[in-house]
């Protein structure tokens, strides 16, 4: 992608993701509400780094619901909620895929050691180690989850920690799937 197209992606994402909906939102965070896509748009190209070492797309997992979640271990807004992250894992079995991408740590067994440290032993390990995908998607604060319908689209975004396990976001997550 070159630069102009990939500048525009990101306005159209941030003007998208940040706009003002006259709409309650369903998920309160701790800092921001939940904030609904105006318009749905594919995630870019751009890989991120699995646990094996090997790049992967956001594109390979269409048809499942999908939350990205941004984080680094310097952050402690990002260590506070990867409990509550753990339990939605556990809560959600196979019926939606979380994907938590560290930013700041290059290696996916240093963020392992810090998720076990966490207790969040269930959470993936991958790496967006420059950024890219992160940039890419409009991301300007951590933690930042986005979430992905079972169709491939970015259908909105939560900026702050918050309480993943909760019954208002398992509505949400749920609510994906149609």
């Amino acid at each position: 992608m070159n630069t102009l197209p990939k500048c525009l992606f990101i306005l159209a994402l941030t003007a998208i993701l940040t706009s003002n909906s006259q709409a309650t939102p369903p998920f309160q965070g701790h800092v921001q509400p939940y904030q609904p896509a105006l318009e749905l748009l594919s995630p870019p190209p751009i890989p991120f780094i699995d646990e094996q070492g090997r790049p992967r797309l956001l594109a390979e997992y269409v048809g499942q619901a999908v939350l990205v979640n941004l984080w680094a271990s310097w952050c402690s807004t990002c260590l506070s909620e990867m409990a509550s992250l753990q339990r939605l894992q556990q809560q959600l079995g196979e019926s939606a895929t979380l994907l938590t991408l560290n930013q700041d740590l290059t290696d996916s067994d240093q963020v392992r050691h810090v998720l076990e440290r966490l207790g969040a032993v269930e959470l993936p390990a991958f790496l967006d180690i420059d950024g890219r995908l992160g940039a890419a998607l409009g991301q300007t604060l951590l933690p930042t989850t986005l979430l992905i319908d079972s169709q491939g689209r970015i259908v909105g975004q939560l900026v702050g920690s918050a309480d993943w396990d909760s019954p208002a976001a398992m509505a949400l997550i749920n609510s994906l799937h149609l």
